[in-house]
């Protein structure tokens, strides 16, 4: 059940590619994850791996957010992990990767739930993408000693907000306030 549990979450973060949005370890679950996984380098489901590790420690409604986005995917698509990938080995998005191979033999759910995934992470992709892409200059030169990672580059770039380029300054307007 727990590596059933890890390969769910591990598959979320891939599919999630959080940036800006309420993802579950950023919304529900961000006072969890900067408690118990705040060394923990995020991407590629080291995050969600975290929380499921700690899964007894955690505040019950980041197990609550967690479980639905879980219970969600087992129901679209726990059958037919079981019909194509039952013999593929968990981990680093191997079952996901053979979902998609599958991908013109699954059940109506398991497909639409898929798509709705892939459709997020290429939005998340493309607003990251645009991000990067008006702000690297700018953190460059105005952020340059700021070590990066928990929001402390957005963070510089928002005190030295009246230095930015006009690029930066509109994609930094649609990052939320709650992102630090």
């Amino acid at each position: 059940m727990k590596q059933s549990y890890l390969a769910v979450l591990a598959i979320a973060a891939m599919l999630s590619a959080p940036l800006f949005a309420d993802e579950p370890h950023k919304g529900a679950c961000k006072k969890d994850v900067q408690t118990y996984c705040k060394d923990v380098q995020p991407g590629e489901g080291r995050i969600m791996n975290c929380l499921a590790e700690n899964k007894d420690k955690v505040s019950a409604e980041c197990k609550k957010n967690i479980g639905n986005f879980v219970n969600g995917f087992k129901q679209a698509c726990g059958a037919d992990e079981e019909k194509f990938c039952a013999k593929v080995e968990r981990g680093q998005g191997r079952r996901l990767k053979c979902l998609n191979e599958n991908s013109a033999n699954l059940s109506p759910s398991c497909k639409a739930k898929l798509d709705e995934f892939k459709a997020s992470h290429q939005a998340k992709h493309e607003e990251r993408k645009a991000f990067m892409d008006a702000c690297k200059a700018d953190a460059k030169a105005q952020c340059k000693d700021v070590k990066p990672g928990q929001g402390r580059i957005i963070s510089c770039l928002r005190e030295k907000e009246s230095s930015l380029s006009s690029a930066c300054k509109a994609e930094l307007a649609k990052v939320p306030a709650s992102v630090q």
